[in-house]
């Protein structure tokens, strides 16, 4: 009944008029391990770049963005007068990034009670979190001792996962789950290491979005995000950041004034640890730097919400000579032939986002009229072609597919394209899928062909369904996974996939192997084994039937780059994306296609496959089921 009713106050209380960043001035404590001064005042001076982070979370009435003019000492100030519902701060490591969002919650927990929800990549950096950061904040902060019950009295109200104060309460998730993410709702929702998040909870969607959807219904929401950069190719931090405000920490010249980025770039001498002035020239040690009052500037002032940038360079918690001995032993290793500790410097050091060098095809490689490897022909299905496959993979609303012909020396032609709208247990969608499979093809020589073989990738969107599907039709049809493992076949063994005791076969792809072999095809400037063709005309025989081979298929077919990685001293080739969010369906189905002529091939050779061959593969098993003893590469 006392819980009850110090909740009920704290509902209708009225607000503190305290902004975030006087409460962790007044109240906030560091603990003895995270300050050298033992258990002390939480001290802005140490962190000057977070104040401003501060006042926009609390909507400071005062807020200006400060934007470069002809004369870089004086720059303009604009308000700002939006309410802040999202922040986003792309920073190096060690930046007080962790304790703004401590200083978040015991904000709200003290002066505007709310349900916050706390977001990270894995269990272990939650387990962190909530034990270590926040753990210690609550046990050492003199005004919020008590509000939360002690962990070892075993009260629900106080786990790992959950912790509930007198008006709100806190849930810390990952972003991996799903099911929690959906059961949650609240106005505040804070996004900790977004770069390293999953991209799919549990295959119900973008977390982000999942999290977003259960804070609409109420008012004055609030969404943080911050992260250490990771990958260019795969980044979600700097998109958002580049979308926002884009501020970046600037110091004035001790000698002119002007303000500038002081950063790891050529102005740098790494001998003498100075940064010369990009407006007068003058050289200055990082004692006279840091000395300065800085300032956060912005590049995009017409965006519709403040973004951050900042850099182990302009923080007073990191020096200048500790970043020089990691930048030497990141380029030592980098030297020889092992990027890791470059990657994870540009990461956590500079705060960047790491851009890895690699193969890759323009994206109108194959659309180039001056192109020697472009090659295509006018009929359905051309007089080369021997035998079709049929390649298929669900998204959230659409299966997409392609009908591929392969010839001698797995010479390939693509032949249509398509999506098609709907679910896997949708009966109007199966019955598209049956009437590709059985549809019979003119070739241009007069013959009649029909699909050999069917894959459908189980792996994401609606694997039951596929199962189901896939079960019933083989050896024409089998589900597939693809895998990244680099030693790994194009396709291997033959499994089994135990559902409440249904098995259902499927196929191991080796999707790295069946890229780098589709890849080395592409790139084949003269016409025969392996040499892929693409059809001139937009639409089928029947002059109604897209073939989709437009632009967008050829972005989508170009949309990785291979790349170097290193495991145990074993060099390998992976492939990314070329940036985020790129489509690459129809490089997936290119893999799933190649994966479906070995599986129909099995040991034999397509030069050995009789001319318009339909149907099972010759190879049996005593039972009718074709098995693999090997596992077949391209």
């Amino acid at each position: 009944m006392q819980r009850l009713a110090a909740e009920l106050s704290a509902l209708w209380a009225p607000k503190s008029s305290r902004m975030l960043h006087e409460w962790a001035a007044q109240e906030r404590y560091l603990s003895a391990d995270e300050s050298n001064e033992g258990n002390a005042r939480w001290r802005w001076e140490r962190v000057p770049h977070a104040v401003e982070l501060a006042r926009a979370y609390s909507d400071a009435p005062d807020q200006v963005l400060w934007v470069m003019t002809d004369d870089p000492a004086r720059p303009e100030a604009i308000p700002w007068t939006r309410y802040n519902e999202l922040l986003c701060w792309m920073s190096s490591a060690q930046q007080s990034k962790t304790q703004m969002i401590c200083n978040i919650i015991g904000h709200h927990m003290i002066d505007d009670p709310r349900q916050i929800l706390v977001i990270l990549p894995d269990q272990h950096l939650r387990r962190v979190f909530s034990l270590k950061k926040l753990g210690t904040m609550l046990r050492d902060t003199p005004c919020l001792q008590g509000l939360i019950s002690d962990r070892k009295s075993r009260d629900a109200e106080n786990t790992i996962e959950s912790k509930e104060f007198p008006g709100g309460g806190i849930s810390i998730l990952i972003s991996s789950s799903g099911n929690n993410l959906r059961s949650w709702s609240g106005p505040v929702v804070i996004c900790d290491e977004f770069d390293a998040w999953i991209r799919s909870a549990n295959k119900q969607g973008d977390p982000f979005a999942l999290a977003l959807d259960r804070q609409q219904t109420f008012t004055r929401r609030k969404t943080f995000v911050t992260s250490t950069p990771l990958n260019t190719e795969s980044s979600q931090i700097e998109p958002m950041y580049l979308a926002g405000t884009q501020e970046q920490w600037h110091y004035p010249c001790p000698s002119c004034g002007g303000y500038q980025v002081v950063g790891f770039d050529d102005r740098f001498d790494k001998e003498s640890l100075t940064y010369t002035c990009r407006h007068c020239g003058t050289v200055h040690g990082e004692r006279e730097w840091k000395a300065q009052e800085g300032r956060w500037i912005a590049s995009n002032p017409g965006a519709e919400y403040r973004s951050f940038h900042t850099s182990a360079m302009t923080s007073l918690l990191t020096d200048w000579a500790a970043i020089q001995q990691k930048f030497e032993r990141a380029m030592a290793d980098l030297q020889r032939g092992a990027p890791e500790k470059y990657r994870v410097f540009i990461n956590t050091v500079l705060g960047q986002t790491y851009e890895e060098k690699g193969e890759t095809l323009p994206e109108n490689h194959f659309t180039r009229l001056d192109n020697p490897q472009r090659h295509w022909y006018h009929a359905d299905v051309p007089a080369g072609v021997k035998l079709l496959t049929l390649a298929l993979d669900t998204q959230d609303d659409r299966v997409e597919f392609e009908v591929r012909g392969w010839g001698r020396g797995q010479e390939s032609w693509g032949i249509q394209y398509g999506v098609i709208y709907g679910h896997p247990d949708d009966a109007e969608l199966l019955a598209t899928v049956e009437g590709l499979r059985h549809k019979f093809w003119q070739r241009e020589d007069g013959a009649i062909l029909r699909v050999s073989r069917t894959v459908w990738d189980a792996m994401g969107h609606y694997p039951d369904q596929v199962y189901a599907y896939t079960r019933e039709r083989e050896p024409e049809v089998y589900a597939i996974r693809g895998g990244s493992e680099w030693h790994a076949p194009v396709v291997g063994r033959m499994g089994m996939v135990d559902k409440q005791g249904i098995k259902t076969p499927i196929f191991a792809l080796g999707t790295i192997a069946a890229k780098d072999a589709l890849y080395n095809r592409l790139k084949l400037a003269h016409v025969g084994a392996g040499f892929c063709h693409w059809p001139m005309d937009p639409t089928l025989g029947d002059g109604i039937t897209p073939r989709m081979y437009d632009e967008g298929y050829f972005a989508m077919l170009t949309a990785e780059k291979r790349v170097k990685r290193i495991s145990r001293g074993v060099t390998y080739n992976a492939w990314v994306p070329k940036r985020s969010g790129i489509r690459n369906e129809a490089w997936d189905l290119f893999v799933y296609g190649l994966a479906a002529l070995l599986i129909f091939l099995g040991p034999r050779s397509i030069d050995d496959i009789p001319d318009g061959a339909q149907g099972a593969a010759s190879s049996q098993s005593p039972g009718g089921r074709r098995i693999l003893s090997k596992g077949v590469r391209a």
